[in-house]
């Protein structure tokens, strides 16, 4: 019977693909990605990729997946879940609010952030610079490095946001102990 609603009834039935190690290693593409991806477009039937990874917009990571798999048809946004896609779903509880975002990137975390609808982001890297040996007494701080492009600090964060491991956990994690929360 058809497989989209007669006997059997496989018209709730889906898949979730992993991508690194699943359908590429590093930048090969596994072998036989890109058929299996083509015909179950073909049949219609639903699939997602999924991928812990970050420090990429999920329309930048289409790209290059899309590159990589050698697909014909662009990957839409809407398939690509990324460990930061769930953040979207925040913007209206959090979008004039401040959040703190762990990253191993900040500027990369304030765009994708910003993408979103999110307005008043700070990054645990300018915490750090603006608070110096306050909060990470182990780094050498450039007495003479500017810190007129770091912005005010807020003295209440609404949400913190992790969309990559730290790269330092020292100095990323030792802000999140130091704020009030609301």
């Amino acid at each position: 019977e058809d497989r989209r609603g007669g006997e059997g009834n496989l018209k709730d039935f889906g898949i979730v693909f992993d991508l690194d190690g699943v359908l590429h290693r590093g930048e090969e593409r596994v072998k036989g990605t890109k058929e299996v991806i083509e015909k179950l477009e073909r049949e219609e039937v639903p699939f997602v990729y999924v991928t812990n990874s970050g420090g990429k917009t999920e329309e930048e990571k289409c790209k290059d997946m899309t590159k990589l798999l050698g697909l014909e048809r662009e990957i839409g946004v809407k398939k690509m879940l990324m460990a930061q896609t769930p953040m979207r779903g925040l913007v209206d509880v959090y979008k004039d609010e401040w959040i703190l975002a762990v990253a191993t990137e900040g500027r990369i975390a304030k765009k994708i952030l910003g993408n979103y609808g999110f307005k008043k982001i700070i990054t645990v890297q300018e915490v750090a610079e603006s608070y110096g040996k306050l909060i990470y007494p182990y780094r050498k701080y450039n007495q003479q490095q500017s810190t007129e492009n770091l912005p005010e600090l807020p003295e209440v964060y609404s949400a913190i946001f992790i969309l990559q491991p730290p790269l330092d956990w020292v100095r990323d994690i030792s802000p999140l102990f130091q704020f009030n929360f609301i």
